[in-house]
């Protein structure tokens, strides 16, 4: 099997990716080696893969290249995209409004249907929701078993019965990633990449 070759960001600011990993205790360590050879492979989750899509913005093709081109720049952070829905939201709706619509990245508080809670962000457009990394929520260890949602792209009014959302902001903290790496990439494909 031909290896694929990807890039590491490290998630500490002024530390390499080396520096962070000699750190690592056993179990973030044996996590690592799991998202690592998923990357060898070409295999990690696709957003696409476990999609409920109801959206009438763009084409249903369009929305999956979308997402996960957006969810692959992210996933290049060390440990992948599992904490990673502030950047995605950010990098959606600036890929949206590149495109004309009306978007807005948010931040507020989802509770699942399992109980857990946690800070979470999403983009709003045109009375539609999209929150398109939960699906990588079932890798992050501090979420608990059994809480396990789909990616959705959809009607606000639509949501799936298995997630609340409630908004406390629309003020996002500045990343150096993705001003740095993956805004400028991101850009670059949307210009390449019109939707039809």
């Amino acid at each position: 099997m031909k290896k694929v070759k990807y890039r590491e960001i490290s998630p500490a600011v002024g530390i390499t990716v080396k520096q962070l990993v000699k750190t690592l205790p056993p179990d973030l360590a044996a996590f690592l080696r799991k998202i690592r050879k998923q990357k060898r492979k070409g295999a990690r989750p696709k957003p696409s893969s476990n999609l409920i899509d109801e959206s009438k913005i763009t084409t249903p093709e369009y929305r999956r290249k979308l997402i996960d081109k957006v969810c692959a720049l992210i996933d290049e952070r060390l440990f992948g995209r599992h904490e990673m829905c502030k950047q995605c939201a950010v990098l959606l709706e600036r890929s949206l409004i590149s495109l004309g619509y009306e978007a807005k990245a948010v931040i507020g508080i989802a509770t699942y249907s399992s109980g857990f809670e946690w800070e979470h962000s999403w983009v709003v457009v045109q009375g539609e929701v999209i929150d398109v990394n939960a699906d990588s929520m079932i890798e992050n260890p501090h979420v608990p078993k059994g809480t396990n949602p789909r990616s959705y792209w959809g009607v606000a009014d639509k949501l799936p019965s298995d997630r609340n959302f409630t908004v406390t902001t629309d003020e996002h903290e500045w990343d150096p990633d993705i001003e740095e790496y993956w805004w400028p990439e991101l850009k670059d494909w949307l210009s390449r990449n019109k939707p039809k």
